[in-house]
């Protein structure tokens, strides 16, 4: 049986029914769910977990230790949260990218 998890990226043009893939080897399988807010990550995360079985969350770094808090109560206990982090170099540098794309525009 593979070790299934799941990756979740906050882009704020994401449609969580449309952006969304699943890697597969016969021992690891992985679901990437792009979304645009801590709302429709708690709800994708619940869904993943009980209706495909999902056992590890990773969370993209854009995620605050409360929207954290929040999928963790959402999955229950038994289901790890991992939360991507970075040094202070590495996440100035992702901001310039993404600010230079319009993510912060309105």
């Amino acid at each position: 049986m593979a070790i299934k998890t799941a990756w979740i990226v906050m882009v704020p043009d994401a449609d969580p029914a449309k952006h969304k893939a699943v890697i597969k080897t016969s021992k690891y399988e992985t679901t990437m769910v792009l979304v645009t807010d801590c709302d429709q990550a708690v709800d994708i995360c619940k869904g993943l977990v009980q209706r495909e079985g999902v056992q590890v969350i990773s969370l993209c770094p854009d995620f605050t230790n409360k929207d954290v808090a929040r999928i963790a109560e959402s999955v229950g206990e038994g289901t790890p949260i991992n939360v991507c982090r970075a040094d202070a170099p590495s996440l100035f540098a992702q901001y310039q990218l993404v600010k230079k794309e319009g993510w912060f525009e309105k």
